[in-house]
């Protein structure tokens, strides 16, 4: 089954947003959450290797959620999008 490409909105976190225009918020086309992100990086030079590392993994300090939903307990980059979904990025800041 052929999967079509969506309209989402990416939420940028603060110290992200240099990267993408000083924007808190962007929109992107994908069918997954791997192409938004892969996406999201060539549409913005600066963000490549901020969220995925050099074989396309999600690096361990950056959480992604679609619609509040981690993508860690679904499935993962390969999360499939629908049209208007909202993708949120947050850091991991240790700490305390």
């Amino acid at each position: 089954m052929e999967r079509t490409i969506q309209k989402v909105k990416v939420e940028i976190p603060y110290h992200l947003r240099q990267f993408v225009n000083d924007s808190a918020e962007v929109e992107m086309a994908a069918v997954d959450v791997a192409g938004c992100l892969h996406d999201l990086e060539s549409s913005f030079p600066e963000m490549k290797g901020r969220l995925l590392d050099g074989e396309g993994r999600l690096r361990l300090f950056a959480n992604i959620y679609v619609n509040g939903e981690d993508i860690r307990w679904s499935q993962g980059l390969t999360t499939p999008l629908k049209d208007g979904d909202c993708i949120t990025i947050v850091p991991f800041i240790p700490g305390g």
